[in-house]
């Protein structure tokens, strides 16, 4: 049994032959529950990609490069957890 995944539907993506691409926009949810609830329809994931996480995005960032938070930013999300 699953827990609800709540997501944005949003159309399929092109892809090489024999392959789709799915872009969801995750709103709750873990990688791994997504990953089972796509197999339990009978859908084969080769590959899941995280382009956000909370409010940043990956955006143009490599693989094993970073990006400072700007302060303001580090305070907003501290004022909203202690709510």
């Amino acid at each position: 049994r699953f827990r609800p995944i709540r997501a944005v539907r949003t159309p399929l993506q092109p892809a090489a032959a024999g392959h789709e691409w799915v872009r969801m926009t995750l709103v709750e949810g873990k990688t791994r529950e997504v990953r089972r609830a796509w197999q339990h329809f009978g859908f084969v994931v080769a590959r899941l990609v995280r382009d956000a996480y909370g409010p940043f995005e990956i955006g143009e960032l490599r693989p094993g490069e970073v990006e400072e938070v700007p302060r303001r930013c580090v305070a907003r999300l501290l004022r909203l957890r202690e709510r």
